[in-house]
């Protein structure tokens, strides 16, 4: 019984992150195609009644798809994995410079303008 529910926990969970990915992987070629990054911006930048970028969405799936018949499971999770470390590091890189910029405003403003 405690195992089922730990794979239903599992797949609820499994569930809501390949929903989160969808839903943000979408906009990301809509708004490249906004500033016009992308070839074909035209036609990615279409939105739907609900104001969803469905071709950019189809263009997602598409991509997804040539990637499964690319390579198997490993190497998909291996440059999934690599991208989302890129991605944490590229965070982590510019918030950390950000503080130290902030840091360094704050200290010549203080010593600059304060008696």
């Amino acid at each position: 019984m405690g195992g089922k529910l730990i794979t239903i926990g599992i797949l609820i969970s499994i569930y809501g992150t390949l929903n989160g990915y969808t839903l943000t992987g979408m906009r990301l070629p809509y708004v490249m195609a906004e500033e016009r990054q992308l070839p074909f911006s035209k036609y990615l930048t279409r939105l739907n009644a609900n104001q969803v970028p469905y071709i950019a969405g189809l263009f997602e799936l598409a991509l997804a798809i040539v990637l499964m018949f690319v390579g198997g499971f490993d190497t998909l999770t291996d440059m999934l994995v690599f991208v989302i470390w890129m991605f944490y590091t590229l965070v982590f890189w510019v918030s950390s410079s950000c503080v130290v910029a902030n840091q360094i405003c704050l200290v010549h403003i203080k010593y600059r303008y304060i008696p």
